[in-house]
């Protein structure tokens, strides 16, 4: 069995569960139910005291589609959120993502060929110069590297509604042939 904090595993999952904080835990139940939320909250005191499990008990609240009671119903899909877990290890935050969130936003990736597009560009032309490799020296990588780089610009802006044309520029022989 993998080990787990006592205070992830007996975290409160609603205002009601709060223990030692029920003033606080009531009023702040009262906003959200009335949904008169202040725009701001300084959650104050010594450690083990109950503000961060407040807070996220809070943030569920406000978001939640099922709201009960001033309670978040921690099963429509902004109480369970995108993360399953963040741990603080060493200074750094790790952020664990909820599997059934990442396949459903995959999904939405996948299944549709137009994700991300736009018509930002709609109506516009544009030129992109993107490959003039000196002939005259020898051919090498670095070649090929702006010609993906260029032709990569082409696609991303023809992507979001732009008109492109592409040119590419192989014979140029540069200064020394053209004086």
């Amino acid at each position: 069995m993998e080990y787990q904090a006592l205070y992830r595993r007996w975290r409160p999952l609603t205002f009601d569960d709060i223990v030692g904080q029920r003033h606080v835990a009531q009023t702040i139940k009262n906003e959200v139910s009335s949904n008169n939320v202040g725009h701001a909250f300084l959650f104050c005191g010594s450690r083990g005291t109950g503000k961060t499990s407040t807070a996220r008990i809070l943030s569920r609240a406000i978001n939640c589609t099922n709201n009960k009671d001033g309670n978040p119903c921690n099963e429509c899909e902004s109480c369970k959120g995108i993360f399953d877990d963040v741990q603080s290890v060493n200074g750094y935050l790790n952020f664990f993502i909820s599997k059934g969130s990442l396949v459903k936003d995959l999904e939405a990736i996948f299944t549709n060929e137009n994700y991300g597009s736009s018509d930002k560009g709609k109506g516009k032309t544009i030129v992109i110069d993107y490959s003039s490799p000196n002939v005259a020296k020898p051919f090498h990588i670095g070649h090929l590297r702006s010609t993906g780089i260029g032709q990569s610009i082409k696609n991303l802006h023809k992507f979001c509604g732009y008109e492109c044309i592409g040119v590419n520029h192989l014979g140029d022989w540069g200064t020394q042939f053209g004086k």
